[in-house]
């Protein structure tokens, strides 16, 4: 989804979408790579998030 309300389909003209994502590959390995968004079903709904947060102490106890 984007602004204004477009689904995935239509910004890409329909084909299939794609995101970027978080992916732990490992003992404190951590990489930003391409996630293919699966096809939404009739009961289905795709939600945007425009900001996350990390715990400080998480990070503490990470490091």
């Amino acid at each position: 989804m984007g602004k204004g309300g477009k689904s995935a389909t239509e910004e890409n003209n329909g084909e299939v979408a794609e995101n970027m994502a978080a992916w732990l590959c490992g003992v404190n390995t951590l990489r930003i790579q391409p996630f293919k968004l699966p096809p939404l079903g009739p009961q289905d709904v795709r939600v945007s998030i425009k900001a996350v947060g990390i715990c400080v102490v998480a990070m503490y106890i990470i490091s």
